[in-house]
């Protein structure tokens, strides 16, 4: 009887262990603030990751309002976010505010999307510059006061 008992409790911390492991894998794997220079200089890192990212928000679409351009600490460090399924679209009052976005971010085909927003003259003139990669915004905030 006392085997058995002794069995049983070490088969239930067993398993307690495991399932402990994957709720802290589940933690560590759920979104991350990542600045916009790592992005830049490790895109591969990030793909298909769902993560956040905090920038100045210097244009909205005006012809679709399903994309944003969020800039770093420089002019040069930009990062372009799409809508996702869940957002309609961003609205034009996000230009120069502080805002978090987050999403998965995806390497973009860029043969396909430019002969796409050619054909629907869609493309704003944000996107002349070179990105091949970009954010599926499922969620955004607007930072009050920077913060």
């Amino acid at each position: 009887m006392k085997a058995t008992s002794f069995l049983i409790l070490t088969l239930l911390v067993i398993f307690s262990a495991c399932n402990t492991q994957k709720s802290e894998d589940k933690t560590t794997k759920s979104a991350q603030i990542v600045d916009i220079a790592e992005l830049l200089q490790e895109p591969g890192k990030f793909e298909n990751q769902e993560l956040s990212v905090k920038g100045l928000c210097i244009h909205t679409c005006r012809k679709s309002g399903k994309k944003l351009f969020l800039q770093g600490n420089t002019e040069e460090e930009f990062l372009k976010v799409t809508a996702g399924d869940n957002i309609s679209t961003f609205e034009n009052a996000l230009e120069g505010e502080e805002v978090i976005v987050t999403g998965v971010f995806l390497a973009e085909n860029i043969g396909e999307e430019t002969h796409h927003e050619k054909e629907h003259e869609d493309s704003c003139a944000s996107e002349k510059k070179p990105q091949n990669f970009f954010l599926k915004c499922n969620s955004f905030t607007v930072t009050k006061n920077g913060n």
